[in-house]
Protein backbone atom coordinates (compact mmCIF):
# COMPACT_ATOMS: atom_id res chain seq x y z
CA UNK A 1 0.00 0.00 0.00
CA UNK A 2 2.90 2.35 0.69
CA UNK A 3 4.38 1.71 -2.76
CA UNK A 4 0.95 2.14 -4.33
CA UNK A 5 0.47 5.53 -2.67
CA UNK A 6 3.89 6.75 -3.73
CA UNK A 7 3.42 5.56 -7.31
CA UNK A 8 -0.02 7.13 -7.47
CA UNK A 9 1.38 10.35 -6.02
CA UNK A 10 4.08 10.50 -8.68
CA UNK A 11 1.77 9.80 -11.62
CA UNK A 12 -0.98 12.18 -10.55
CA UNK A 13 1.48 14.95 -9.72
CA UNK A 14 3.00 14.70 -13.19
CA UNK A 15 -0.50 14.72 -14.69
CA UNK A 16 -1.47 17.81 -12.74
CA UNK A 17 1.73 19.69 -13.58
CA UNK A 18 0.86 19.61 -17.27
CA UNK A 19 -2.36 21.49 -16.58
CA UNK A 20 -1.17 24.01 -14.00
CA UNK A 21 0.82 26.23 -16.33
CA UNK A 22 -2.29 28.12 -17.46
CA UNK A 23 -4.22 27.82 -14.19
CA UNK A 24 -3.56 28.68 -10.58
CA UNK A 25 -3.26 25.96 -7.97
CA UNK A 26 -6.46 27.11 -6.31
CA UNK A 27 -8.77 26.76 -9.29
CA UNK A 28 -7.00 24.01 -11.26
CA UNK A 29 -9.63 21.91 -13.03
CA UNK A 30 -12.41 23.62 -11.08
CA UNK A 31 -13.60 26.27 -13.53
CA UNK A 32 -13.89 26.22 -17.27
CA UNK A 33 -12.64 29.74 -18.02
CA UNK A 34 -14.06 29.71 -21.52
CA UNK A 35 -17.70 29.69 -20.48
CA UNK A 36 -17.60 30.21 -16.72
CA UNK A 37 -19.15 26.80 -16.04
CA UNK A 38 -18.06 24.73 -13.04
CA UNK A 39 -16.92 21.56 -14.78
CA UNK A 40 -16.47 19.67 -11.50
CA UNK A 41 -19.88 20.39 -10.04
CA UNK A 42 -21.06 16.81 -10.34
CA UNK A 43 -17.75 15.02 -9.78
CA UNK A 44 -18.24 14.28 -6.08
CA UNK A 45 -21.91 13.13 -6.39
CA UNK A 46 -20.93 10.88 -9.30
CA UNK A 47 -18.05 9.30 -7.38
CA UNK A 48 -20.23 8.82 -4.30
CA UNK A 49 -22.82 7.09 -6.48
CA UNK A 50 -20.13 4.84 -8.00
CA UNK A 51 -18.81 4.05 -4.53
CA UNK A 52 -22.23 3.07 -3.17
CA UNK A 53 -23.07 1.02 -6.26
CA UNK A 54 -19.79 -0.89 -6.00
CA UNK A 55 -20.40 -1.57 -2.32
CA UNK A 56 -23.91 -2.81 -3.08
CA UNK A 57 -22.65 -4.97 -5.94
CA UNK A 58 -19.82 -6.57 -3.98
CA UNK A 59 -21.58 -6.98 -0.63
CA UNK A 60 -25.26 -7.23 -1.62
CA UNK A 61 -25.80 -10.70 -0.07
CA UNK A 62 -24.51 -9.45 3.27
CA UNK A 63 -26.13 -6.01 3.22
CA UNK A 64 -29.50 -7.58 2.42
CA UNK A 65 -28.83 -10.11 5.23
CA UNK A 66 -28.97 -13.19 3.04
CA UNK A 67 -25.65 -14.22 4.60
CA UNK A 68 -23.69 -13.23 7.68
CA UNK A 69 -20.32 -11.59 7.09
CA UNK A 70 -18.57 -14.52 8.79
CA UNK A 71 -16.64 -17.25 7.01
CA UNK A 72 -15.81 -20.93 7.55
CA UNK A 73 -13.12 -21.39 4.90
CA UNK A 74 -9.98 -19.33 4.31
CA UNK A 75 -11.18 -16.44 6.49
CA UNK A 76 -12.35 -18.66 9.33
CA UNK A 77 -10.58 -16.40 11.82
CA UNK A 78 -13.71 -14.26 11.57
CA UNK A 79 -15.82 -17.05 13.06
CA UNK A 80 -13.23 -18.73 15.29
CA UNK A 81 -11.43 -15.70 16.74
CA UNK A 82 -12.99 -12.30 16.11
CA UNK A 83 -16.68 -13.06 16.63
CA UNK A 84 -16.27 -14.98 19.93
CA UNK A 85 -13.99 -12.25 21.28
CA UNK A 86 -16.48 -9.56 20.37
CA UNK A 87 -19.39 -11.41 21.96
CA UNK A 88 -17.38 -11.99 25.14
CA UNK A 89 -16.17 -8.39 25.34
CA UNK A 90 -19.65 -7.05 24.63
CA UNK A 91 -21.17 -9.19 27.39
CA UNK A 92 -18.45 -8.18 29.85
CA UNK A 93 -18.77 -4.51 28.94
CA UNK A 94 -22.52 -4.33 29.52
CA UNK A 95 -22.60 -6.51 32.65
CA UNK A 96 -19.34 -5.74 34.47
CA UNK A 97 -17.74 -2.70 32.86
CA UNK A 98 -14.38 -2.38 31.13
CA UNK A 99 -13.13 -5.86 30.14
CA UNK A 100 -10.38 -6.98 32.51
CA UNK A 101 -9.99 -10.60 33.70
CA UNK A 102 -12.34 -13.31 32.48
CA UNK A 103 -12.64 -16.97 33.44
CA UNK A 104 -14.72 -17.52 30.31
CA UNK A 105 -11.55 -17.40 28.25
CA UNK A 106 -9.68 -20.67 28.70
CA UNK A 107 -8.82 -21.21 32.39
CA UNK A 108 -8.93 -17.46 32.87
CA UNK A 109 -6.90 -14.65 31.35
CA UNK A 110 -6.64 -10.91 30.94
CA UNK A 111 -8.89 -9.72 28.09
CA UNK A 112 -8.21 -5.99 28.52
CA UNK A 113 -9.01 -3.79 26.60
CA UNK A 114 -11.54 -6.07 24.94
CA UNK A 115 -11.54 -4.11 21.69
CA UNK A 116 -12.86 -0.88 23.23
CA UNK A 117 -9.73 0.87 21.93
CA UNK A 118 -11.30 0.71 18.46
CA UNK A 119 -14.24 3.00 17.62
CA UNK A 120 -15.39 0.42 15.07
CA UNK A 121 -15.61 -2.27 17.74
CA UNK A 122 -17.62 0.07 19.93
CA UNK A 123 -20.13 0.45 17.10
CA UNK A 124 -20.44 -3.33 16.97
CA UNK A 125 -20.93 -3.59 20.71
CA UNK A 126 -23.74 -1.04 20.54
CA UNK A 127 -25.60 -3.29 18.11
CA UNK A 128 -26.50 -5.61 20.99
CA UNK A 129 -27.83 -9.02 19.98
CA UNK A 130 -27.49 -8.04 16.32
CA UNK A 131 -23.68 -7.93 16.51
CA UNK A 132 -23.25 -10.59 13.81
CA UNK A 133 -25.50 -8.64 11.44
CA UNK A 134 -23.72 -5.37 12.17
CA UNK A 135 -20.29 -6.55 11.01
CA UNK A 136 -20.97 -5.87 7.33
CA UNK A 137 -22.24 -2.36 8.01
CA UNK A 138 -19.15 -1.48 10.05
CA UNK A 139 -16.90 -2.84 7.30
CA UNK A 140 -18.72 -0.90 4.58
CA UNK A 141 -18.41 2.19 6.78
CA UNK A 142 -14.65 1.65 6.74
CA UNK A 143 -14.68 1.48 2.94
CA UNK A 144 -16.63 4.75 2.76
CA UNK A 145 -14.19 6.37 5.21
CA UNK A 146 -11.17 5.19 3.22
CA UNK A 147 -12.61 6.72 0.05
CA UNK A 148 -13.57 9.97 1.82
CA UNK A 149 -10.26 10.45 3.62
CA UNK A 150 -8.32 9.32 0.55
CA UNK A 151 -10.18 11.89 -1.54
CA UNK A 152 -9.37 14.65 0.97
CA UNK A 153 -5.76 13.48 1.11
CA UNK A 154 -5.28 13.76 -2.66
CA UNK A 155 -7.06 17.11 -2.68
CA UNK A 156 -4.72 18.35 0.05
CA UNK A 157 -1.76 17.77 -2.27
CA UNK A 158 -3.64 19.80 -4.91
CA UNK A 159 -4.76 17.03 -7.21
CA UNK A 160 -7.92 17.45 -9.24
CA UNK A 161 -11.25 16.07 -8.08
CA UNK A 162 -11.21 13.58 -10.96
CA UNK A 163 -7.86 12.14 -9.92
CA UNK A 164 -8.70 12.30 -6.21
CA UNK A 165 -11.93 10.38 -6.75
CA UNK A 166 -10.19 7.62 -8.70
CA UNK A 167 -7.41 7.43 -6.13
CA UNK A 168 -9.95 7.15 -3.33
CA UNK A 169 -11.74 4.30 -5.12
CA UNK A 170 -8.42 2.51 -5.74
CA UNK A 171 -7.64 2.68 -2.03
CA UNK A 172 -11.14 1.73 -0.89
CA UNK A 173 -11.25 -1.37 -3.10
CA UNK A 174 -7.57 -2.30 -2.96
CA UNK A 175 -6.66 -5.94 -2.41
CA UNK A 176 -5.46 -5.33 1.15
CA UNK A 177 -8.65 -3.50 2.05
CA UNK A 178 -10.87 -6.24 0.62
CA UNK A 179 -8.86 -8.99 2.35
CA UNK A 180 -8.69 -7.01 5.59
CA UNK A 181 -12.45 -6.51 5.66
CA UNK A 182 -13.21 -10.17 4.86
CA UNK A 183 -12.32 -11.99 8.03
CA UNK A 184 -9.27 -10.11 9.38
CA UNK A 185 -11.16 -7.02 10.41
CA UNK A 186 -8.31 -5.32 12.25
CA UNK A 187 -6.42 -4.80 9.00
CA UNK A 188 -9.23 -2.78 7.43
CA UNK A 189 -9.21 -0.55 10.52
CA UNK A 190 -5.47 -0.03 10.08
CA UNK A 191 -6.02 1.15 6.52
CA UNK A 192 -8.51 3.75 7.75
CA UNK A 193 -6.04 4.93 10.40
CA UNK A 194 -3.13 4.88 7.96
CA UNK A 195 -4.91 6.97 5.33
CA UNK A 196 -6.04 9.38 8.04
CA UNK A 197 -2.43 9.66 9.23
CA UNK A 198 -1.26 10.52 5.70
CA UNK A 199 -4.00 13.12 5.39
CA UNK A 200 -3.21 14.62 8.79
CA UNK A 201 0.52 14.67 7.99
CA UNK A 202 -0.14 16.56 4.74
CA UNK A 203 -2.33 19.02 6.59
CA UNK A 204 0.42 19.56 9.16
CA UNK A 205 3.35 19.63 6.77
CA UNK A 206 1.86 21.62 3.90
CA UNK A 207 -1.14 23.51 5.31
CA UNK A 208 0.19 23.99 8.88
CA UNK A 209 -3.04 22.56 10.34
CA UNK A 210 -1.99 20.51 13.34
CA UNK A 211 -5.38 19.50 14.77
CA UNK A 212 -5.80 16.40 12.58
CA UNK A 213 -2.48 14.86 13.61
CA UNK A 214 -3.04 14.09 17.34
CA UNK A 215 -6.24 12.04 16.83
CA UNK A 216 -4.52 10.12 14.00
CA UNK A 217 -1.69 9.16 16.36
CA UNK A 218 -4.15 8.27 19.14
CA UNK A 219 -6.09 5.93 16.83
CA UNK A 220 -2.93 4.08 15.79
CA UNK A 221 -1.70 3.90 19.39
CA UNK A 222 -5.03 2.29 20.26
CA UNK A 223 -4.17 -0.60 17.96
CA UNK A 224 -0.55 -1.08 18.99
CA UNK A 225 2.62 0.93 19.59
CA UNK A 226 4.23 -1.35 17.02
CA UNK A 227 2.12 0.26 14.29
CA UNK A 228 3.16 3.70 15.54
CA UNK A 229 6.76 2.65 14.91
CA UNK A 230 5.95 1.29 11.44
CA UNK A 231 4.06 4.40 10.34
CA UNK A 232 6.72 6.69 11.85
CA UNK A 233 9.46 4.95 9.86
CA UNK A 234 7.31 5.22 6.72
CA UNK A 235 6.66 8.94 7.19
CA UNK A 236 10.21 9.83 8.21
CA UNK A 237 12.36 7.83 5.82
CA UNK A 238 10.16 7.13 2.84
CA UNK A 239 7.21 9.44 2.49
CA UNK A 240 8.96 12.63 3.60
CA UNK A 241 11.96 11.96 1.35
CA UNK A 242 9.73 11.40 -1.67
CA UNK A 243 7.76 14.57 -0.98
CA UNK A 244 10.70 16.85 -0.25
CA UNK A 245 13.31 15.45 -2.66
CA UNK A 246 11.56 13.77 -5.60
CA UNK A 247 8.24 15.62 -5.73
CA UNK A 248 9.66 18.92 -4.43
CA UNK A 249 6.62 19.57 -2.24
CA UNK A 250 7.31 22.38 0.17
CA UNK A 251 5.33 23.44 3.25
CA UNK A 252 3.55 26.77 3.26
CA UNK A 253 5.14 29.53 5.33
Amino acid sequence: NASFLLSWHNLTALFNRKHKSAKSADDSFDIDKSNGVDTEKWVIPVYITILLLLILYVFSDYILMKNLYLFKDVANDSLNIFFPRWVQAQSYLFHSGIPMWSFKSGMGENIFPGGINSPFNLLLYLSGKNLAYGIIYVETLKIILVWSIGFLYFRTVEMSKYVSGIGGLALAFSGYMMAGSSGWYGHSSLIVYGIFLLFSFEQLYIKKRWWFFPPAIVLICGESLFYVYIFTVFLRYIYYCVLSVIMDVKPKN
